[in-house]
């Protein structure tokens, strides 16, 4: 089985992005918004930031970009957990759209490739299709024997009480 490389166009090259930021540095947006087109995220549509907002869309994941000291130090994901793969998508994605945005700013971008996210199925095992009359009756032997055992020994624990012997007979069990 081959693995699944996961990027941004793993679904049919769609990758509807919401984006919203509460900075006042309009060139950081404007270089993340260029960063995340870039790296395959299509379309790209702005929100409030508000989460009920996102709700009217039809988005794969959505980013916030908030005030912080340091660029990029703040920002909130969120992601749609109807595409199976889509948390590590839009973590790879949003961690490529930094990364490529600080080694442009370095003067670096020669020199970039972006991180590669692969999923490995499980292997297959193989299990018995057909019913399996062992198998049922071992399940209720052992349900049996579960569910008598401390209903039988409650029993004997009772009536040791009744009889006022303390717990010879338990002891008697235990000589065997």
């Amino acid at each position: 089985m081959q693995p699944l490389k996961l990027e941004p166009n793993a679904y049919l090259n769609r990758t509807p992005i919401a984006l919203n930021s509460e900075q006042d540095n309009l060139k950081e947006l404007l270089d993340f918004r260029d960063s995340l087109e870039t790296l395959g995220a299509y379309p790209i549509v702005d929100f409030d930031g508000n989460f009920t907002s996102l709700l009217d869309m039809e988005n794969f994941g959505a980013f916030s970009l908030r005030d912080s000291i340091i660029p990029y130090g703040k920002i909130m994901t969120y992601f749609n957990s109807t595409y199976t793969h889509s948390l590590p998508i839009i973590i790879n994605l949003l961690d490529n759209s930094i990364y490529r945005v600080l080694m442009s700013a370095s003067n670096q971008l020669s020199s970039f490739k972006p991180i590669e996210v692969l999923t490995h199925p499980f292997q297959q095992t193989e299990q018995q299709e057909e019913f399996n009359l062992g198998n049922m009756v071992c399940a209720i032997f052992m349900g049996m024997i579960f569910g008598l055992v401390p209903v039988t020994l409650a029993v004997d624990i009772v009536y040791d009480r009744e009889v006022s012997t303390g717990s010879a007979s338990f002891f008697f069990f235990m000589s065997y």
